[in-house]
């Protein structure tokens, strides 16, 4: 049973603010700082009164036709190896009992009997082969397709996508629509590829840090939720912590799988701890195109704090340092984290469908500020593993196929999203609805940042190549500008010669 408290933090906000290298191929505050709070987490989420108004239906404003059953098709990504990045918010069998599967089975046959359609799905490892091939082919077979979001940004730098404004009944504006996604990710303000309700892995794909109750209740500390609440969860006083909790508990001077470690991460998830403080590649100009801004004295600072974290051989472990683990993630990370042997846990939240069933209680927490000054939380998605929502230009019949993305879009808000709020904050011995409040303002704080995303001249990874080393920050941006600079023109220029 899906809570109704769970349920009423999720819409009331979407309402008021209307993962790298391991396992896969609203604009934010950029560089602003103030001394303000977040005025979400100030409001009440958790009366029956909110739920009531919070679960009032928005409907899509669609017209009554019916297709006499025609076939709706999307591409959507097998999983990996390991079980991770594969769509599972499109298609569903059959009823099996599991919450989102159910939830997706009942959505699907809600649209098919109102639309007269039927819902299928092609999945393949790699969408975007899959997809250019038959866009090349002039080949109409899919109606939606769900590339990477780098894949996406490819794609639509190759005249590929259909502008989600040449899709007549899809309104953005709607809360089914990622706003921030939105806003961030158009060039010359044509969007061609963007997430939503209708879309899952996107969420997975956003870092967030888990922490291990056991272990904060041995070490008596504070209560985190509130540290976040009250502006006070900075990068200064998470690294405070790792360094006190950590435990060298084999005495051997060596912080690894065998001890107690206060942070657990790897070298990727670099980038998230330094753009979550706010800093992005580019901001865009009033025509809506972007330009660089990352070579600034806090991005500076912001790099040197994130170093600081993950350097820390005494506190940090990191997947890197296991290469005698054949799987350093799953026999390593997860299980020091499963086993109480890791207080925080930076990763990607598919992760945390992996602890539901450890024995130690676990919660979820934004990225830490860079210092209370920052204006609110910013979040990163990892560009390589998010899906993304896409139509191709082969696509005969944009009236059907935008309104059979909008319908099933606003339907998942109401079903799909609630159960993967319920799913993801529930583990086998407790709903934790302050976690439901922690990943509900990650989830509305999200960046897209296409600098990132497009990553041109390397710039966007820039952090990452920099680690351990501090102090190269201006000398490696220097380098890499001129290449960014010339890269990223060549974009605008192709999206201004294939779409003006």
């Amino acid at each position: 049973m899906i809570n109704k408290k769970i349920i009423s933090i999720f819409i009331i906000s979407i309402t008021i603010m209307s993962f790298l290298f391991t396992s896969c191929d609203n604009t934010p505050q950029q560089n602003t700082e103030s001394n303000g709070t977040n005025d979400d987490m100030s409001i009440n989420m958790n009366t029956e009164e909110n739920f009531e108004d919070a679960v009032a239906r928005l409907e899509a404003n669609l017209p009554e036709v019916n297709y006499d059953g025609d076939t709706f098709t999307f591409l959507v990504h097998e999983a990996d190896g390991n079980g991770y990045w594969g769509s599972y918010e499109i298609f569903a069998e059959e009823e099996t009992g599991e919450a989102i599967n159910d939830a997706v089975y009942r959505r699907n046959r809600t649209i098919e009997d109102r639309l007269g359609i039927e819902i299928k799905e092609v999945r393949t490892n790699d969408v975007n082969s899959l997809a250019t091939r038959t866009i090349r082919a002039d080949d109409p077979e899919y109606d939606c397709i769900m590339p990477r979001i780098t894949g996406a940004a490819s794609m639509a730098t190759s005249g590929y996508l259909v502008s989600y404004d040449q899709l007549p009944y899809i309104d953005l504006t709607n809360p089914w629509w990622d706003q921030n996604a939105n806003s961030m990710l158009s060039i010359g303000n044509r969007l061609f590829f963007t997430v939503g309700d209708l879309s899952i892995v996107d969420k997975d794909s956003t870092w967030v840090i888990m922490f291990n109750k056991t272990v904060a209740l041995n070490n008596g500390l504070e209560n985190f939720y509130n540290l976040v609440r009250e502006d006070k969860w900075t990068m200064e006083k998470f690294y405070s912590i790792i360094r006190d909790a950590a435990r060298d508990l084999n005495g051997d001077g060596v912080m690894d799988e065998n001890d107690l470690a206060g942070f657990l991460s790897d070298t990727g998830v670099i980038l998230a701890m330094f753009y979550n403080t706010g800093e992005t590649v580019i901001k865009k100009d009033a025509d809506d195109f972007p330009y660089l801004t990352l070579n600034t004295e806090r991005a500076i600072t912001a790099e040197e704090k994130t170093f600081e974290i993950f350097g820390d051989k005494t506190a940090a472990v990191l997947a890197e340092d296991l290469p005698h683990i054949a799987n350093p993630w799953s026999d390593g990370l997860n299980k020091m984290f499963q086993e109480d042997r890791g207080l925080f846990y930076a990763i990607g939240l598919t992760v945390m469908h992996k602890m539901r069933s450890m024995n130690s209680d676990f919660g979820v927490l934004p990225f830490p500020k860079l210092n209370e000054n920052q204006s609110q939380y910013s979040h990163s998605i990892n560009p390589w593993c998010s899906n993304s929502i896409a139509v191709p230009v082969t696509v005969r019949d944009r009236e059907k196929t935008s309104i059979v993305l909008e319908a099933m879009s606003a339907e998942a808000k109401y079903t799909v999203i609630p159960a993967y709020y319920d799913v993801t904050i529930t583990n086998k011995t407790i709903r934790d609805e302050e976690s439901a409040e922690m990943l509900n303002l990650i989830l509305s704080t999200r960046s897209f940042d296409l600098g990132f995303i497009f990553n041109w001249g390397d710039i966007g990874y820039m952090p990452n190549s920099n680690f351990p080393n501090t102090g190269r920050f201006v000398s490696t941006y220097e380098r890499l500008e001129p290449r960014a600079v010339s890269d990223m023109e060549k974009t605008i220029d192709a999206f201004k010669e294939l779409y003006e």
